[in-house]
């Protein structure tokens, strides 16, 4: 069953959501740039200190009243870790090589998908 009559935390099998929902959709792995990317990492390959996270927010704590560098907002560090959740080699979805104009109309797509299924 599906929906109320199915416990929010109850799991499921990749199969078995196949067969309740009769999507006919495929499983297959994917290969990610970077997926280990962190703050810790962040710190360390673009701040170029150490690979600590208490390092990063002192940094942040520690900048000129009334500044905000950019390389410390929110933005940057999101954008370097989603960075490693770009595909590598072989698109799963268009099965062509993956190319930054490809990765900015994939991400695009998930979001567009996203947003129709939550509003």
């Amino acid at each position: 069953m599906w929906g109320p009559e199915r416990s929010k935390a109850e799991s499921v099998s990749i199969q078995e959501y196949f067969t309740i929902t009769k999507d006919t959709g495929k499983v297959q792995n994917v290969a990610f740039v970077d997926p280990t990317r962190s703050v810790e990492r962040y710190n360390k390959e673009v701040l170029g200190g150490s690979a600590s996270f208490d390092e990063f927010i002192n940094k942040a704590r520690d900048r000129e009243y009334g500044t905000w560098p950019t390389e410390l907002s929110a933005v940057a560090v999101n954008d370097y870790i989603r960075g490693g959740f770009a595909f590598s080699g072989t698109s799963p979805l268009t099965g062509g090589v993956v190319g930054d104009g490809e990765q900015a109309s994939l991400w695009s797509s998930f979001v567009d998908w996203v947003k129709g299924i939550f509003g």
